[in-house]
């Protein structure tokens, strides 16, 4: 609709192909399209800035799809408004924050546990498996077509199987839920008949006279009654430790070819969803990567390698995008590796047929429970619930702008990722990568925003902060909460959330809420460092303070809950003709009323041992008044 305005606009100003639009043309279109629609009796009204950024969006995109234009287009390199965005253009302001939710970690970790366990325990021995599945799927195309004559051999075969209590080949789990809904179904159903022909170096058995001759005959109904059937492949599948116990199971159960190549599938999945979280790549730069897009090097001897990923960037550039390179850790190296072998496919050939990963990852869920790997290999449910790669893109940049705990943390090295996607930045400025340190730097941001209005809430409860720098923080949240206070007055409204109070924090201080300043190492950072004396020197002024807060309160309440128990007590012990115990000082209750009195006597102990702690920590806490 708006290229179709553009055009109009310019026909009136005689102006019939797309490459003669300028820029002032693009101006006076937007200033056309700036106002509403009129109407009767009612002056227009100026559009509102998110509403004309659609439109000037819209205009910047056109010329980057000139490639789709077959008969016009705009002359090469033209685009408007050049090095602006369209709320740049239109003076829109974006968003508080970035509004995608991340994944909620009693989804993430079990969902990244799943695929590590995939990618590291299971894709390994599965992709020397389907290597072995496509070798002979090739030698049987090239072997000849079963007759009448291969009979007597396929017959040797089976007795071979019968005499070694080995079971017939079985069709795939997914043809054999097929074979199930049928109850007059064919004894032999589930037998791959193929695949004993391959075993003699012919293929299509099950399409030639001499299956239909063997289906006739008692031997091979005999056979699968006493051997029965299971998978031609892993039939000794090699031992990993189980993900809960470590404990050595198979890596699977006896697999068709059909199993072979679905299980291939959901493995492609997890190295897909690994990729994802562990980059911040985009669900179009994910589609993009091919096979030998990977690289390592190695920048100096004795240093850690460098593995890159090249893709391509789609979003904002011209039909097709252009090239891009990523700086990743070594887990979506190898999650990469896998995917080539796993799909064997082609140099460029695209490792993801489709990187919808909210759809494939319901279906991953799906196999494991209904194939019983999931038991099989010890690993946890994942919960129900969405995911998808924007998500887990915002995972990340606030898993390494807030350095959280959990198995993000733990089994991935979260500063690896933030190195990678600098040196990723610093080796391509203009590239992918520098939006998602970009939206790392954000979500930073936005982290300490909340940790400041954390500290907010506890001044506000009597919480207050100790050590250094302490007396000037609570100074300056005592001014952002007297004017608070003073606009509840003046103009009454209900803080709906912490959200509003974040904006009133920024608007009153008048800044953003800087990081905190990263300690200096070493011997002589540690004997020049202002904050640390200051620190040391606090601690040794408050010491005395200290041991008598720690008498007062230690001693005093135990004392005083010694007295206020008296009465239960008392009459336990007995001594020297009397009961009770002395509290020096000859103070040595032994009567009903002297236990009484005792116990009175505690109760004040207690109250006056609680109110001088207190006003001890406020002496250690508490900013002294300043003139």
């Amino acid at each position: 609709m708006q290229p179709a305005r553009l055009v109009q606009l310019a026909e009136r100003q005689g102006i019939y192909a797309l490459k003669d639009v300028r820029q002032e043309l693009c101006e006076q279109y937007l200033e056309a399209r700036s106002w509403s629609v009129p109407e009767p009796d009612q002056p227009q009204r100026r559009l509102d800035p998110g509403t004309l950024s659609e439109i000037v969006r819209t205009m910047k995109l056109v010329p980057l799809y000139g490639e789709l234009l077959s008969t016009d287009g705009h002359r090469p390199g033209f685009i408007p408004w050049p090095g602006k965005t369209a709320a740049q253009v239109v003076g829109a302001k974006s968003g508080r924050a970035n509004r995608v939710p991340p994944v909620p970690d009693h989804i993430l970790q079990p969902l990244l546990a799943t695929c590590l366990y995939l990618v590291n325990d299971i894709g390994p021995h599965l992709a020397d498996l389907l290597d072995e599945l496509r070798a002979d799927t090739a030698a049987a195309a090239d072997s000849p077509r079963c007759t009448v004559k291969h009979l007597p051999a396929i017959q040797d075969v089976l007795a071979q199987m019968r005499a070694a209590r080995e079971p017939l080949p079985a069709i795939s789990a997914q043809k054999a839920e097929a074979v199930a809904e049928h109850s007059d179904r064919d004894p032999l159903a589930h037998l791959a008949a193929n695949r004993p022909g391959r075993n003699i170096g012919v293929r299509e058995l099950s399409r030639s006279w001499a299956y239909r001759h063997l289906k006739e005959s008692p031997d091979l109904l005999e056979v699968a009654a006493e051997v029965g059937f299971a998978g031609a492949w892993a039939r000794t599948a090699s031992p990993i430790p189980q993900a809960c116990t470590r404990e050595p199971v198979p890596f699977t159960k006896p697999l068709a070819d059909g199993d072979v190549e679905i299980m291939a599938g959901y493995v492609l999945t997890a190295c897909l969803i690994l990729t994802c979280a562990l980059s911040g790549m985009r669900t179009s730069e994910l589609a993009e990567i091919t096979v030998g897009a990977r690289s390592c090097e190695q920048p100096a001897p004795g240093t850690g390698s460098r593995f890159r990923l090249a893709s391509r960037v789609i979003k904002w550039k011209p039909f097709g995008g252009v090239p891009d390179e990523w700086v990743v850790i070594e887990e979506v190296d190898r999650a990469v590796a896998l995917a080539e072998r796993l799909v064997g496919r082609p140099v460029g050939e695209p490792h993801f047929s489709t990187s919808m990963i909210g759809d494939r990852l319901v279906n991953l869920r799906n196999w494991l429970e209904r194939s019983g790997n999931r038991e099989r290999w010890g690993l946890a449910l994942i919960p129900q619930g969405p995911v998808n790669a924007r998500m887990l893109r915002r995972t990340l940049a606030q898993a390494i702008a807030e350095r959280p705990g959990g198995l993000l943390a733990a089994k991935i090295a979260l500063k690896h990722i933030s190195v990678a996607t600098t040196e990723g930045y610093a080796a391509g400025p203009g590239g992918s990568q520098r939006l998602f340190l970009a939206e790392i730097e954000e979500a930073e941001d936005e982290h300490h925003v909340q940790l400041t209005v954390q500290a907010f809430r506890d001044v506000q409860a009597g919480r207050l902060p100790a050590g250094p720098g302490a007396r000037s923080l609570i100074e300056a949240f005592a001014h952002v909460d007297a004017e608070l206070k003073e606009a509840a007055r003046s103009d009454p409204k209900v803080l709906a959330d912490d959200a509003h109070l974040e904006s009133l924090l920024r608007g009153l201080l008048g800044e953003d809420i800087p990081a905190p300043a990263k300690r200096p190492r070493g011997l002589r950072s540690a004997l020049t460092d202002g904050d640390g004396w200051r620190a040391a020197a606090f601690t040794v002024a408050y010491t005395p303070i200290g041991l008598v807060l720690f008498a007062v309160t230690v001693m005093g309440r135990f004392y005083g809950l010694a007295a206020l128990t008296y009465p239960f007590w008392w009459r336990a012990l007995e001594g020297d003709g009397r009961y009770g115990i002395g509290f020096g000082f000859g103070i040595e209750p032994d009567t009903w009323p002297q236990a009484l009195l005792t116990a009175v006597t505690g109760a004040g102990i207690l109250v006056v041992t609680t109110w001088s702690t207190r006003g001890l920590l406020d002496r250690v806490v508490r900013p002294w008044p300043t003139r």
